[in-house]
């Protein structure tokens, strides 16, 4: 009895042995960029952003896309392997991803009053939920308004889209990114004051 059993025992214990390595194998970024990116990103479409355009990209920003982003809907079946796999394979290595010291202000401490006079911190100032500023908070009149220009913009460095709406208290304004960045910003300064980062290490995804 025994001999009849040690065949089929011996092939379990083999199994045994070979399934940790096999689990282990680190997915190939090509592999996965053939079955689930190419037939999109090689297809010649004007709106979708071709493999040499994303061969310039961080790969952080390419990550951050999968997880947060416009591909997190694509990618909600990758492994968190997976998914860097193809960044890495993709995307730039290397690329310096902290801001440069000059975009912060020198004075890193955000400073707020206990009743803000300016303060905006949600879809609406007031219980109404009216999208109103009154004017005497607002500090710019109608005309003023209509003469409004553009004097900077600010950009999301590795991200993708801003998440949620703005919130303004005293002089600063507090915005997040979809990767779960909070930043400080000081729009008279044109400048970040601080960085808060939020960020998903193992973001959701399917079992497969």
């Amino acid at each position: 009895m025994n001999s009849k059993l040690s065949a089929p025992f011996a092939i379990m214990a083999a199994l045994a042995t070979l399934g940790p390595g096999i689990s282990a194998a680190t997915p190939s970024g090509e592999a996965v960029y053939q079955q689930r990116c190419a037939s999109c990103h090689d297809s010649g479409s004007s709106k979708v952003p071709t493999k040499d355009a994303l061969k310039k990209l961080p790969v952080v920003r390419i990550r951050t896309s999968m997880d947060f982003g416009t591909m997190g809907s694509v990618a909600t079946t990758l492994r968190r392997d997976e998914r860097d796999a193809v960044a890495a394979y993709l995307g730039v290595a290397g690329v310096n991803e902290a801001p440069p010291a000059k975009a912060f202000c020198a004075d890193r401490k955000v400073k707020l009053a206990g009743s803000p006079k300016v303060a905006w911190n949600g879809w609406s100032s007031s219980s109404g939920n009216t999208r109103y500023q009154p004017g005497d908070a607002a500090g710019v009149t109608l005309d003023q308004v209509r003469r409004l220009k553009l004097k900077w913009a600010y950009g999301f460095d590795h991200d993708i889209v801003a998440f949620a709406q703005p919130s303004v208290l005293d002089r600063y304004l507090f915005v997040g990114s979809a990767s779960g960045m909070i930043q400080a910003l000081s729009p008279a300064a044109q400048i970040t004051v601080i960085e808060l980062s939020f960020l998903f290490h193992n973001p959701p995804s399917l079992p497969r």
